[in-house]
């Protein structure tokens, strides 16, 4: 254990720190795209190289003004493939190899330990193999 101890919690960024992370961003974006036109929206207002979560935010901004009912279906279609790519870069997440003895180490010595991901509680308790847990 540390001799001096300066703090007593530790936040963690999930992806790229404790987990090796495999987003197909630029598929998701492809698909997403159309839904935007389609819903009558230039894709031109996304810039010449939309980002995964730029796309998500420009729309909720450009939508303030919509009827709240097509804000709604437009944001269901989007969840669906927002869903489907974060499912599918979930199923390839792993811990990077020492990843869970940093962590019981840290838990030993008293520290408190928390995860900041975009993508929730659910994958911290994925990825260190709490599937069956009960958590997130």
């Amino acid at each position: 254990m540390p001799e001096v101890r300066q703090f007593d919690i530790i936040l963690f960024d999930l992806e790229g720190t404790l987990v090796d992370f495999q987003w197909r961003l630029g598929d998701a974006v492809k698909e997403i795209l159309p839904v935007l036109a389609k819903a009558g929206i230039d894709p031109a207002r996304y810039g010449k190289t939309p980002s995964y979560a730029g796309l998500y935010n420009t729309t909720r901004d450009i939508t303030g003004v919509w009827d709240l009912r097509d804000t709604a279906r437009l944001f269901e279609q989007l969840a669906a493939i927002y869903d489907k790519y974060n499912r599918d870069a979930l199923s390839r997440w792993a811990p990077y190899p020492d990843s869970q003895q940093v962590l019981e180490r840290l838990s030993a010595w008293g520290y408190r330990m928390g995860g900041v991901s975009n993508y929730g509680s659910h994958a911290v308790m994925f990825s260190f193999g709490r599937r069956k847990s009960g958590h997130g």
